[in-house]
């Protein structure tokens, strides 16, 4: 029995410590993903991207602490985010389709900055409306979407 409690005890340790430095791994696979865009959008002469990692990842880790988990659901969604791209000719195909277009986005939105909303509708020829929410703006301000829709 004392071997077992030993060795429960052992694998849980390792378990933390081999957790610990996926996480570390993936905070840093983030950081050089975020630096490699705005070199990108540098020299494209495009305005930098807001960050707002510091902030998410600590919102992130209380909610982790409180519900329990792992960062790989955060770090795959920003990293998807940040690789996310619509080209010219998909922009221009959006835009002169003879379809009614609307950008919705949340005025409290940290992860997506207002602007980015006020700009792609811009490029697509789209009404802006700016919701009483967040990012999650469809489930904060359903009532408002639907109303829209």
């Amino acid at each position: 029995d004392a071997a077992r409690v030993r060795y429960d005890a052992a694998s849980a340790a390792y378990r933390q410590r081999r957790l610990q430095r996926l996480q570390a791994r993936r905070v840093r696979r983030l950081a050089l993903l975020e630096r490699r865009v705005e070199r990108r959008r540098r020299r494209r002469g495009l305005p930098p991207l807001d960050s707002n990692y510091d902030e998410l990842l600590s919102h992130y880790e209380a909610s982790r602490e409180k519900l329990g988990g792992g960062a790989p659901g955060l770090a795959g969604q920003v990293a998807a985010v940040m690789r996310h791209r619509m080209s010219k000719r998909d922009v221009r195909a959006l835009r002169e389709r003879a379809v009614p277009k609307a950008v919705l986005h949340g005025r409290e939105d940290i992860i997506v900055r207002p602007r980015a909303a006020r700009a792609m509708a811009r490029l697509l020829g789209a009404e802006l409306h700016m919701l009483d929410a967040n990012h999650m703006s469809v489930v904060e301000a359903s009532e408002q979407v639907n109303a829209l829709l």
